[in-house]
């Protein structure tokens, strides 16, 4: 089964263009061009595609202070990945950026062949994204990208399994999450990547929950800068579930509702 509303249309990406990213690096591993343990220097000065002038990521607290913290050393690829995904380190995933090589990303997200996905800087690029030049991802092109890797199709099913691995381990909140009832949050395992800026609110997510195959699920929002609101993922993730899920998962078991 497949339900889209408005699929193909383009968004500012925010952080899911990170998904595509991560697809590329486990492709140039694939090669033989890095290993996952390959050390990579990590810096904070990155040229602006507007203008070329340099800005830095602001410093990131919690979980990710780790990679500003190695500024000026190395951090191995692994470590990089992780925190990209995981706790989506802006800083991590410039420095992958620079280490992939923008060029190459666009080509290998291109040799995928999925319409919607539009990877054209790094991340945190300000003076690009006000004259217009932006990440742009699709609905439709996050959902092909996910189930690339939950089918173990993206790059091999060895780089499909540690990429969906680092969803799974996804340590922020998900809205996709607490739309489910709470009785099937608990039993739930799901990957997932959220994305926001000012004025969009955006999370990819595998859902899998007991007595049915997991489902992907997109919800890409946009809203005037400063009305945003995460409710609304919420509230899709919930409308999803009741009307395709709940039926199909349980058949002679009714789950209270909230």
């Amino acid at each position: 089964m497949y339900w889209q509303h408005d699929g193909t249309s383009l968004y500012q990406a925010a952080s899911t263009i990170k998904v595509p990213i991560l697809i590329a690096l486990f492709a140039e591993i694939q090669k033989g061009r890095f290993t996952l343990d390959s050390p990579v220097p990590v810096r904070n000065n990155f040229e602006s595609l507007a203008d070329g002038s340099s800005y830095s990521i602001p410093q990131e607290e919690g979980s990710n202070a780790f990679v500003h913290d190695a500024i000026g050393e190395n951090l191995p690829l692994r470590a990089l990945a992780t925190a990209m995904i995981t706790t989506s380190s802006n800083l991590a995933t410039n420095v992958i950026i620079d280490a992939v090589g923008v060029d190459q990303i666009k080509a290998d997200i291109n040799r995928l062949n999925i319409p919607g996905i539009d990877f054209e800087r790094r991340i945190g690029d300000d003076k690009a994204s006000n004259k217009g030049i932006n990440n742009r991802i699709s609905g439709e092109g996050l959902i092909r990208l996910f189930r690339l890797i939950a089918d173990g199709q993206a790059v091999s099913a060895t780089a499909s399994g540690q990429m969906m691995e680092l969803f799974l381990k996804w340590r922020l909140p998900s809205n996709i999450k607490t739309g489910l009832p709470t009785a099937i949050q608990t039993k739930a395992h799901i990957g997932s990547k959220v994305g926001y800026t000012s004025s969009v609110s955006h999370e990819i997510a595998i859902i899998g929950i007991p007595g049915r195959k997991p489902y992907v699920l997109a919800v890409l929002t946009e809203w005037p800068s400063g009305q945003g609101t995460d409710q609304t993922i919420s509230k899709v993730s919930r409308l999803i579930y009741d009307v395709f899920i709940q039926e199909t998962c349980y058949k002679k078991t009714t789950v209270p509702k909230d």
